[in-house]
């Protein structure tokens, strides 16, 4: 189990991008549900009178005090330990916390490998072989908070060009990733994704992103060479923070928005763009 400030971290991510509106928690249906947006809503807990056991089947909506909402998360440790035998999600319902149906009865009964929750790649289970490349199963369409967090023996990973979303804190601490394609269809990279990927060497990042959140790329001291693309207009706090072999890394004119420290410790950053507040934490920087 990952120690409670992981947890409170990454419910607190997971909330970040929701901060705009008030959240509101509701029960409805045998599950509590807060709100993410104004169309959007997460389950974060089974209620106590669904008693925790059989079957749970998400919703792909779910209404209240007239207003309509896409079911599109679930929150850490939601599911964690009750006696769930199976699970069925809707398509959208795909940014899964840590821990969600961690020692459920359906868990326990998967079989050691990559797990799945729907279209969703859930986690890893078991103890990975030195050296383990895996390629994501075509269809799935995102892949959960922390799938591989802690892998230190995962070589490379083949992602699908269904994939749109990479959960937060994915790949961290996943020491041994050499490789990694970003397919054209994601979206969205979840903050800390790639955080302490010591050996990682060079990454794409394709044009469907157009922000590149905190702490992605967070101490991945090997890494010499990453595309920006045009597309890309945020790049967020410690995004390159300690990326100590990028000399330099090129930043398109099109970023726009630049956080505290994104590039703190990166030895040269080459930009010529609007945003203020040079030179976010980079060793130098040239214009």
């Amino acid at each position: 189990m990952k120690p409670q400030l992981l947890s409170f971290l990454a419910t607190s991510l997971f909330m970040l991008g929701f901060q705009s509106i008030t959240a509101e928690s509701f029960t409805t249906g045998g599950f509590t549900y807060t709100t993410t947006s104004a169309t959007t809503a997460s389950v974060t807990a089974e209620s106590v009178t669904a008693g925790g056991t059989g079957e749970v089947t998400i919703p792909a909506t779910v209404t209240y005090n007239g207003t309509t909402y896409t079911v599109t998360g679930i929150y850490d440790w939601a599911f964690h330990n009750k006696g769930v035998t199976s699970i069925s999600i809707p398509d959208a319902c795909t940014n899964i916390g840590v821990g969600a149906f961690d020692g459920t009865t359906w868990y326990n009964n998967q079989a050691d490998g990559m797990v799945y929750i729907g279209k969703v790649a859930y986690k890893y289970k078991g103890t990975m072989a030195n050296d383990t490349t895996i390629a994501i199963k075509a269809g799935t369409l995102a892949l959960a908070n922390y799938v591989f967090e802690g892998c230190t023996t995962l070589e490379s990973v083949s992602i699908p060009n269904s994939v749109t979303r990479i959960g937060e804190f994915a790949f961290r601490g996943c020491t041994a990733l050499t490789s990694i394609t970003i397919p054209s269809s994601v979206t969205t990279i979840g903050n800390s994704a790639f955080s302490g990927c010591t050996g990682l060497t060079n990454v794409v990042i394709p044009s469907s992103i157009s922000t590149i959140n905190s702490n992605v790329f967070f101490r991945c001291t090997g890494l010499t060479g990453v595309s920006i693309p045009g597309s890309v207009k945020t790049i967020c706090s410690y995004a390159f923070k300690d990326c100590t072999s990028l000399n330099p890394l090129n930043v398109p004119s099109t970023v726009t928005t630049i956080s505290v420290e994104a590039f703190s410790n990166v030895p040269n950053v080459k930009y010529s763009g609007s945003a203020t507040g040079s030179p976010w934490g980079a060793s130098s920087i040239t214009y």
